[in-house]
């Protein structure tokens, strides 16, 4: 009885654990979905910031081959556009002209900002646009996003750029970060991580740090598998279900997604499992025991009856074969055993006795019995 409920007891556990499993897998699915979506929208704002620009550099290339722009008119054309700033540099990579104002005390005369470096690929006919992309601003810390053209008849580069605090921000909202970050605040659901070699690459709030790739073989292994690994580990001292995937876009690896479940609703039926299990096997022990109780008794009566039927047919070969005259009769005085020698003294056969009562017997010297049973 105990390894049957012990068996059932695990295959009770191995059942939750691989609907946890189901579980798991699916909620990976959605996070690497949502990440790669989040990417896609990601890339897609970017392309359109990115065609923005360009479209505005190849006017500025315009109205450049035309002539006459001045920096009042780059203001002008910065602002009705929403353009950060417009910079245009000769064939040596010299800045000659902007929609810049030098703040106070912090002046940068034109002449001594050279940008051939960065600009060498559309200054040497290489290409005629270029997309610079993010990149930090030459005199702060703040973010541009960037593109350049080259100018009409190969004099130099057309660079126009945006702040782009408002483009991360964006990115931000919609990115995996934030997916990462409503996913995880769902209940049952103790952390989602997504790292690679380096460190956390994303991770809700109540993450501070996790163990490396590179220190622990289930994440090496994990990253070199297409499949859903799950294991069940210790986390800030809880006991948490971890699934692990990879999270691969256009055929680059990015990272791994590392999904902490709790694992207190599944401990918590497991108890409610066994105390069920302990109450039934005591039940079904009582059972048992009053089951065998019974079936010990009906044995020993019947060994009882056996017995007292074996005495009961001995003693009635004994009276039948006494030489002295036997008559058993019942309380209601019916006669139950009539021997031969009270057959030959009576002078009754024994079927015409055996079985009636005395008061039934007339005319016969056997009566004077009932009187004696009577007084």
């Amino acid at each position: 009885m105990l390894v049957s409920a012990y068996i059932e007891l695990r295959q009770s556990k191995k059942e939750i654990f691989d609907l946890l499993s189901e579980q798991a897998a699916s909620l990976s699915e959605i996070v690497t979905n949502s990440s790669i979506n989040a990417l896609n929208s990601s890339l897609v704002i970017e392309d359109l910031v990115t065609e923005r620009l360009l479209n505005n550099a190849r006017m500025m290339r315009r109205l450049d081959s035309l002539g006459g722009l001045t920096v009042k008119k780059l203001i002008n054309i910065g602002k009705e556009n929403h353009l950060y700033r417009i910079n245009i540099f000769d064939k040596q990579g010299n800045r000659i002209l902007s929609n810049r104002i030098p703040e106070k005390g912090h002046i940068h005369p034109e002449g001594i900002v050279n940008r051939y470096k960065e600009l060498e690929p559309i200054l040497s006919r290489e290409t005629n646009e270029l997309i610079i992309g993010l990149k930090t601003a030459s005199f702060s810390k703040e973010k541009r996003y960037a593109v350049a053209v080259s100018r009409a008849f190969n004099r130099g580069a057309i660079v126009l750029n945006l702040d782009a605090k408002e483009f991360l921000e964006f990115r931000k909202k919609i990115g995996i970060g934030k997916a990462v970050q409503d996913i995880s605040d769902n209940p049952g659901i103790e952390y989602i991580v997504l790292q690679d070699s380096l460190g956390i690459l994303a991770a809700s709030s109540s993450v501070n740090e996790m163990s490396s790739i590179s220190s622990d073989k289930f994440l090496l292994t994990a990253v070199f598998s297409n499949i859903t690994s799950t294991r069940v580990i210790d986390y800030n001292d809880t006991e948490v279900y971890e699934v692990v995937k990879g999270l691969n876009y256009n055929d680059e690896f990015i990272g791994i997604f590392r999904i902490g479940l709790t694992l207190d609703e599944v401990r918590s039926v497991e108890n409610r499992m066994v105390q069920r299990l302990v109450i039934i096997s005591i039940i079904l022990a009582a059972i048992s025991i009053i089951v065998l109780s019974i079936i010990v008794t009906n044995q020993s009566l019947k060994s009882v009856s056996t017995e007292f039927d074996q005495f009961k047919s001995f003693t009635d070969s004994i009276l039948k074969n006494m030489k002295e005259a036997v008559v058993i009769i019942k309380k209601d005085s019916t006669i139950t055993l009539f021997n031969n020698s009270a057959k030959e003294l009576f002078e009754f056969r024994q079927t015409d006795v055996i079985g009636k009562k005395l008061s039934e017997l007339e005319d016969c010297n056997i009566n004077f019995i009932l009187d004696l049973i009577s007084e």
